[in-house]
Protein backbone atom coordinates (compact mmCIF):
# COMPACT_ATOMS: atom_id res chain seq x y z
CA UNK A 1 0.00 0.00 0.00
CA UNK A 2 2.81 2.05 0.51
CA UNK A 3 4.25 2.12 -2.68
CA UNK A 4 1.10 2.77 -4.11
CA UNK A 5 0.08 5.94 -1.77
CA UNK A 6 4.31 6.89 -2.64
CA UNK A 7 3.69 6.40 -6.58
CA UNK A 8 0.29 8.51 -6.49
CA UNK A 9 1.60 11.11 -4.77
CA UNK A 10 5.13 11.19 -6.85
CA UNK A 11 2.90 11.36 -9.88
CA UNK A 12 0.73 14.10 -8.35
CA UNK A 13 4.11 16.22 -7.53
CA UNK A 14 5.50 15.39 -10.88
CA UNK A 15 2.62 15.74 -13.29
CA UNK A 16 2.83 12.16 -14.95
CA UNK A 17 0.00 10.29 -15.40
CA UNK A 18 -0.03 7.31 -12.67
CA UNK A 19 -0.56 4.62 -16.12
CA UNK A 20 3.32 6.16 -16.99
CA UNK A 21 4.48 4.25 -14.04
CA UNK A 22 5.01 0.85 -13.11
CA UNK A 23 5.74 0.17 -8.99
CA UNK A 24 6.69 -3.31 -9.30
CA UNK A 25 9.86 -2.16 -12.12
CA UNK A 26 13.43 -1.72 -9.89
CA UNK A 27 13.72 1.56 -12.25
CA UNK A 28 10.76 3.21 -10.79
CA UNK A 29 10.84 2.11 -7.48
CA UNK A 30 14.03 3.15 -7.15
CA UNK A 31 12.89 6.51 -8.89
CA UNK A 32 10.61 7.15 -6.97
CA UNK A 33 12.57 6.67 -3.75
CA UNK A 34 14.91 8.83 -4.75
CA UNK A 35 12.29 11.84 -5.29
CA UNK A 36 11.62 11.14 -1.73
CA UNK A 37 14.83 10.55 0.02
CA UNK A 38 15.62 14.33 -1.36
CA UNK A 39 12.09 16.14 -0.54
CA UNK A 40 10.41 16.82 3.46
CA UNK A 41 7.16 15.56 1.61
CA UNK A 42 7.19 12.82 3.67
CA UNK A 43 9.11 10.85 6.49
CA UNK A 44 12.29 9.40 5.74
CA UNK A 45 12.05 5.80 4.22
CA UNK A 46 11.60 3.17 7.34
CA UNK A 47 10.17 6.10 9.46
CA UNK A 48 7.29 4.56 11.58
CA UNK A 49 4.90 7.68 10.80
CA UNK A 50 5.58 7.46 6.96
CA UNK A 51 2.39 4.71 6.15
CA UNK A 52 0.06 7.32 8.31
CA UNK A 53 1.32 10.11 6.29
CA UNK A 54 1.78 8.77 3.22
CA UNK A 55 -1.84 7.29 3.51
CA UNK A 56 -3.48 11.08 4.66
CA UNK A 57 -1.48 12.49 1.77
CA UNK A 58 -3.14 10.68 -0.69
CA UNK A 59 -6.65 10.69 1.45
CA UNK A 60 -7.32 13.08 3.61
CA UNK A 61 -10.76 12.33 4.71
CA UNK A 62 -10.94 9.59 6.70
CA UNK A 63 -13.82 8.52 5.11
CA UNK A 64 -11.79 8.03 1.75
CA UNK A 65 -8.75 5.90 4.07
CA UNK A 66 -11.62 3.49 5.36
CA UNK A 67 -13.06 3.22 1.75
CA UNK A 68 -9.84 2.47 -0.05
CA UNK A 69 -9.35 -0.49 3.02
CA UNK A 70 -12.35 -1.83 2.56
CA UNK A 71 -11.73 -2.21 -1.63
CA UNK A 72 -8.58 -3.61 -0.68
CA UNK A 73 -10.04 -6.17 1.39
CA UNK A 74 -13.03 -6.98 -0.69
CA UNK A 75 -10.50 -7.84 -3.28
CA UNK A 76 -8.32 -10.63 -1.19
CA UNK A 77 -8.23 -14.19 -1.01
CA UNK A 78 -6.32 -16.27 1.76
CA UNK A 79 -2.78 -17.25 -0.02
CA UNK A 80 -0.73 -20.22 1.06
CA UNK A 81 0.65 -18.97 4.16
CA UNK A 82 -3.36 -18.12 5.53
CA UNK A 83 -3.89 -21.36 4.76
CA UNK A 84 -0.93 -22.63 6.62
CA UNK A 85 -1.28 -20.60 9.64
CA UNK A 86 -5.24 -21.93 9.84
CA UNK A 87 -4.46 -25.37 9.30
CA UNK A 88 -2.43 -24.85 12.24
CA UNK A 89 -4.98 -23.42 14.06
CA UNK A 90 -8.01 -25.59 13.06
CA UNK A 91 -5.45 -28.49 14.51
CA UNK A 92 -4.81 -27.19 17.50
CA UNK A 93 -1.16 -26.45 17.16
CA UNK A 94 -1.77 -22.85 17.28
CA UNK A 95 -3.93 -20.77 19.96
CA UNK A 96 -3.65 -17.46 19.75
CA UNK A 97 -2.38 -15.36 16.97
CA UNK A 98 -1.32 -11.40 16.62
CA UNK A 99 -1.52 -9.61 13.41
CA UNK A 100 -2.17 -6.31 11.81
CA UNK A 101 -4.05 -6.87 9.11
CA UNK A 102 -6.86 -5.36 7.93
CA UNK A 103 -8.68 -8.03 5.97
CA UNK A 104 -10.10 -11.07 7.41
CA UNK A 105 -8.10 -13.40 5.33
CA UNK A 106 -6.74 -16.12 8.49
CA UNK A 107 -10.36 -16.21 10.07
CA UNK A 108 -11.52 -17.23 6.34
CA UNK A 109 -8.97 -19.53 5.91
CA UNK A 110 -9.63 -21.16 9.23
CA UNK A 111 -13.33 -21.47 8.62
CA UNK A 112 -12.14 -23.00 5.33
CA UNK A 113 -9.72 -25.60 6.94
CA UNK A 114 -12.26 -26.34 9.78
CA UNK A 115 -14.58 -27.52 7.33
CA UNK A 116 -12.62 -30.46 7.17
CA UNK A 117 -12.61 -31.26 10.32
CA UNK A 118 -15.70 -33.27 12.71
CA UNK A 119 -18.04 -30.41 14.31
CA UNK A 120 -16.60 -31.37 17.62
CA UNK A 121 -13.19 -30.84 16.76
CA UNK A 122 -13.18 -27.81 15.00
CA UNK A 123 -12.12 -24.45 16.43
CA UNK A 124 -14.00 -20.81 16.68
CA UNK A 125 -10.80 -18.29 16.48
CA UNK A 126 -11.81 -14.59 18.51
CA UNK A 127 -11.38 -12.18 16.95
CA UNK A 128 -10.09 -8.98 18.57
CA UNK A 129 -9.38 -5.51 17.64
CA UNK A 130 -7.97 -2.77 18.83
CA UNK A 131 -11.12 -1.39 19.64
CA UNK A 132 -12.35 -4.46 21.74
CA UNK A 133 -10.04 -4.82 24.73
CA UNK A 134 -12.18 -7.92 26.44
CA UNK A 135 -11.59 -9.74 23.39
CA UNK A 136 -8.45 -9.68 23.54
CA UNK A 137 -8.55 -10.57 26.96
CA UNK A 138 -10.68 -13.86 26.18
CA UNK A 139 -8.55 -15.04 23.67
CA UNK A 140 -5.44 -14.56 26.31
Amino acid sequence: MIRDFKAQIFCRETNLSRREIDTVDPMWIERIDAYFRQSAILPPDGDPTEYAAAFEAVYPEPRHRRQYIDDAISKGTPCFGHKVLASLIAAGMIDCVFTTNFDPLVEDATVTANARLPVADQVRPTVAAIDSADRAMRCL
